[in-house]
């Protein structure tokens, strides 16, 4: 992260991650008030702890699924193709939070791939 302006941590549904300063609340909101949804800079970081999550997200086969390098608050971390043209970059979570960074076409998948692998439990540091 070095030459990168501060990051920050934010804290959801028992985890903590870090995130870079460009993602920022968009105008809409989760209807049931449990999904926690940053962007900006072309990625999409969404954290839902909702009943109604995909609990499958990075599990179930997708186009172009691949397991990326690291780790996520101790579980594995995946990406594959988005319908636009982009990646998800998605981590293999227990319950009860799903995690995902969509990275628009075009857009950083470095920093996608960061903010995922900064997250950990509450308790813990986030960290790289």
């Amino acid at each position: 992260m070095s030459g990168r302006p501060a990051w920050r941590r934010v804290s959801f549904g028992g985890l903590a991650v870090l995130v870079p300063p460009g993602l920022t609340t968009p105008d809409e909101r989760a209807v049931d008030g449990e999904v926690l949804v940053l962007a900006g800079d072309g990625l999409r970081l969404t954290l839902d702890a909702s009943p109604f999550r995909d609990r499958f997200l990075a599990a179930r086969p997708r186009p172009g699924r691949r397991p990326v390098p690291g780790t996520a608050a101790g579980d594995e971390v995946v990406a594959f193709d988005a319908a636009d043209g982009g990646t998800v970059v998605a981590a293999l979570l227990p319950e009860p939070v799903s995690a995902s960074v969509h990275v628009g076409p075009g857009a950083d998948l470095d920093t996608a791939l960061d903010i995922i692998r900064s997250i950990s439990h509450e308790r813990e540091e986030p960290g790289r």
